[in-house]
């Protein structure tokens, strides 16, 4: 890669993340509020500073703007914040690469890192315990429910009673891995056993809607072979 489309990239990706940082910085109050509109136009003046170089003008990549909206509406400002400070650390490294052509870049890197540790500083570690959960439940629906019903399939052949045995197979593991810690917090209470209960039981949701998305294939089309295909992929 050349000097000028390596300026290209950065300056997209500049773009892209000042408008990310915008739309972020709109949904929020106070010191966040203040803190992504401060980064927002930190990553604007960056994209301007290599605009003198490639003297062209870019606009927003709409499917990434629109994937982290999605992002921030499914799993929260968190789940975002941290998103974007793994960003800013490849950016950092990224830009060494440039910044002994470039003078300017190196102000760009040092911006970076400060941006990396303003999104730390932002981050909820509780609320990031709860999207572990929520990894945690989309991977255990996956794995297990694969299985599962790949089996149901082959011994049934009929796609609405491989859905319905799949439905009543997650309600049953559902209630099986809630039931300890049901059972550990009515024993006990405490604030550990709450929280283990309420990060238990938002894990089984998570893994519900899941199961509800993969087995929904079968409720909708007539071959259990096709509706197989789409689940598994």
């Amino acid at each position: 890669m050349d000097l000028n489309e390596a300026v290209l990239m950065f300056q997209q990706g500049e773009m892209n993340e000042y408008e990310v940082y915008t739309r972020l910085s709109k949904r929020t109050r106070g010191k966040n509020c203040e803190v992504l509109n401060a980064i927002a136009q930190d990553e604007l003046f960056h994209y301007n500073n290599l605009k003198k170089y490639s003297k062209e003008e870019l606009h927003p990549q709409r499917s990434f703007v629109l994937k982290h909206e999605i992002l921030y509406y499914v799993f929260g400002l968190t789940f975002c914040v941290k998103l974007m400070e793994s960003k800013e650390n490849k950016a950092q490294k990224a830009y060494s690469g440039i910044s002994s052509q470039i003078a300017e870049v190196a102000g760009h890197i040092d911006d970076e890192d400060r941006h990396e540790q303003a999104l730390i500083d932002m981050i909820d570690e509780k609320r990031l315990g709860y999207l572990g959960t929520i990894l945690s439940g989309l991977n255990d629906a996956w794995i297990g429910l694969i299985g599962e019903v790949a089996g149901f399939s082959f011994a049934f052949q009929d796609p609405r009673i491989i859905g319905f045995a799949g439905l009543i197979a997650a309600i049953a593991q559902f209630l099986s891995s809630s039931a300890s810690e049901i059972e550990s917090y009515l024993s006990q209470k405490s604030e550990e056993t709450e929280s283990a209960l309420r990060g238990s039981l938002f894990q089984g949701i998570v893994y519900l809607l899941t199961v509800g998305l993969l087995i929904f294939p079968f409720f909708l089309l007539s071959s259990y072979t096709v509706a197989l295909g789409i689940t598994v992929s």
